[in-house]
């Protein structure tokens, strides 16, 4: 999957879990690693397309971490590869 769409789905989750966090719903910590998995998804696709951070991740500080440990740990990956 390109890793802008997997931004997006990172951004629809964490509005999810916002959402439901506001409203008490038990879902909240399932709908935040969802998001957090979709991002450090993304990171891992953006290493491999040579792309930045997508648009999506840059405003919520998590999803832009979870981006760069998932840029990161491909990064490592491929190197010892």
């Amino acid at each position: 999957m390109c890793s802008r769409s997997l931004a997006l789905n990172a951004r629809a989750s964490w509005a999810l879990y916002t959402c439901a966090l506001l409203a008490g719903d038990a879902r909240a910590e399932e709908l935040k690693l969802d998001a957090q998995i979709f991002a450090q998804e993304s990171g891992i696709d953006s290493f491999v397309e040579k792309s930045g951070l997508p648009l999506f991740l840059r405003d919520v500080p998590a999803l832009a971490a979870e981006w760069d440990r998932g840029w990161k740990l491909w990064s490592d990956i491929r190197e010892y590869a």
